[in-house]
């Protein structure tokens, strides 16, 4: 018993040993002990870190466009295929002629792929400048309102992207109506006989028309998400569902455009 006491006062003491902190006899039997203290880094690795973090940021915004993007575009393209022939046709648009848009689940989907291959980078652009732009606009530092921050961001990242937007919509619109079989033909048939400039045809018009939505929707998405975050309490996320809603309310106030 004696030596059992003795033991047990050694472990005690060892336990509250200036060399550890007081984290009583059973830590100490389990193994446990002090957490040792995170290794500070050096400036050079330090500096490595933010570089890895800023890369990670850059890939995460480029993903989550290109994703965004795809999946925009391949679910609405047969409604903006019936619109395209619609406003292609001449005259007024009777119930045949709109009926006659609307055959062919095939052809609804005309030029879908080579559309991709445009939508994808522009999405993944877009979204790599607005993130970015918008994070720095909205620092103490910048001393500008929230929304001016968005506005800005949204408006810097439509111009950005639409060196690859509008020709993309230059091709499939004319794919659309059936002017062409595919995005390559199309392509080399407008430089061909346009030259360069055929493919950014309506720049102006496209770019005024993508800015104005593009800097509606933003502005009011940003808004709205973060009136409804601030009414569910501190540390609040949006779900899946609650983000496509409050999108679906951004998206509906730009129709008009």
């Amino acid at each position: 018993f004696g030596q059992a006491q003795g033991s047990k006062g050694s472990l005690a003491f060892a336990a509250f040993s200036p060399e550890e902190p007081v984290l009583g006899l059973a830590t100490t039997l389990r193994g446990g002990g002090a957490k040792k203290e995170k290794k500070k880094l050096t400036a050079v690795e330090a500096e490595a870190l933010q570089f890895r973090k800023k890369v990670h940021t850059v890939i995460s915004n480029l993903l989550a466009g290109a994703i965004a993007g795809a999946s925009v575009e391949s679910a609405l393209y047969p409604i903006d295929t019936i619109k395209t022939r619609l406003q292609a046709m001449k005259g007024s648009v009777g119930l045949k002629d709109k009926v006659g848009a609307l055959r062919g689940s095939t052809s609804l989907y005309s030029g879908l792929l080579g559309n991709l291959v445009g939508v994808i980078p522009a999405s993944a652009l877009f979204f790599s400048v607005y993130e970015p732009v918008k994070n720095k606009l909205m620092e103490p530092s910048a001393g500008i309102p929230q929304w001016c921050a968005q506005f800005t961001a949204a408006a810097t990242a439509a111009v950005s992207a639409s060196f690859i937007r509008v020709p993309t919509e230059v091709i499939k619109s004319r794919m659309q109506v059936g002017q062409f079989k595919s995005a390559i033909t199309a392509m080399k048939t407008i430089v061909r006989q346009e030259g360069f400039t055929g493919v950014y045809a309506g720049y102006k018009s496209f770019l005024l028309r993508d800015i104005t939505f593009d800097v509606i929707e933003f502005v009011s998405y940003e808004q709205i998400r973060n009136f409804y975050l601030q009414s569910k309490g501190p540390d609040a996320k949006l779900n899946a569902l609650e983000g496509s809603g409050i999108g679906a309310v951004a998206g509906g106030l730009t129709p008009p455009f």
